[in-house]
């Protein structure tokens, strides 16, 4: 899932990924992360160590006392709307940070009656804190966040499929589907590659390896994945035992017409 959705996986090599399916875990677009990220400049975010070395290499252009490793030079006003696209992740580091803010708000309010900070809580008990951040509930864009005894949220997924977009002339993953605790829910149409599937909606064939033809057996190139195989043909002098071995006839005797026994030569 981690490149479920990204262009630079696919980028050169759109023809052989059209009709992909990938899956990405769910997360709701944060509306509130844009305004604040496009009005950032390197005037006005000078508590961030890092943002001008960011915006140089973002911008391709040096600013004023910078690096000095572009040829072009920055004016420093440069849009970040320009190619942005936010991380599908991003709606996870708010999360994160909701829910240490919420656990740490019922930890501070049980152990010290909302009176600020209590020797109760000084040092942190990382165990003790643990646990309320297991019990922590909230909702965050329309979705309840809470976990279970592992410290796993429900699980959430976005199934993505890979199409030629005629409109722009461009490629792009479509979200057709999803997964929800349990829940499918397929609510647009696949396209998959006319290639192989001439009219595009047809559900192609989804297999690692086909049945052996007869006289060949399957042999498992890897343990982990014993789906798939490749088919080596049995020699003259031997039959098919069973599926995954080919075994020597004895002395005087030679393969049956079906290559499965023995038949006296």
């Amino acid at each position: 899932d981690g490149w479920s959705d990204r262009n630079d996986v696919t980028e050169e090599y759109e023809k052989e990924a059209l009709g992909g399916i990938s899956i990405r875990i769910h997360s709701t677009y944060d509306h509130s992360f844009d305004p604040y990220y496009f009005s950032l400049k390197p005037h006005n975010n000078s508590r961030n160590p890092w943002f001008r070395e960011f915006w140089e290499y973002r911008f391709n252009c040096s600013l004023p006392n910078g690096s000095g490793k572009y040829n072009k030079t920055c004016s420093g006003n440069e849009d970040l709307r320009e190619r942005y696209k936010q991380d599908t992740k991003m709606s996870f580091v708010k999360k994160a940070i909701y829910t240490m803010a919420y656990g740490l708000h019922d930890m501070q309010k049980a152990k010290c009656n909302n009176s600020g900070l209590c020797p109760e809580m000084l040092p942190l008990n990382g165990s003790l804190f643990l646990q309320y951040l297991l019990n922590v509930s909230f909702v965050w864009e329309n979705e309840t966040v809470k976990f279970d005894e592992n410290g796993d949220p429900p699980g959430r997924y976005d199934i993505m499929n890979f199409q030629f977009i005629p409109e722009n002339n461009s490629y792009d993953y479509k979200h057709v589907g999803s997964w929800d605790s349990g829940i499918l829910d397929i609510f647009q149409s696949f396209r998959w590659n006319p290639m192989h599937i001439p009219n595009g909606l047809t559900i192609p064939e989804s297999v690692c390896s086909k049945p052996c033809e007869k006289g060949k057996k399957k042999s498992i190139q890897t343990e982990s994945v014993k789906c798939c195989w490749v088919c080596v043909a049995c020699k003259e002098n031997e039959f098919l035992e069973d599926e995954f071995t080919c075994k020597d006839c004895e002395l005087g005797w030679w393969p049956n017409e079906n290559l499965t026994g023995l038949s006296v030569y």
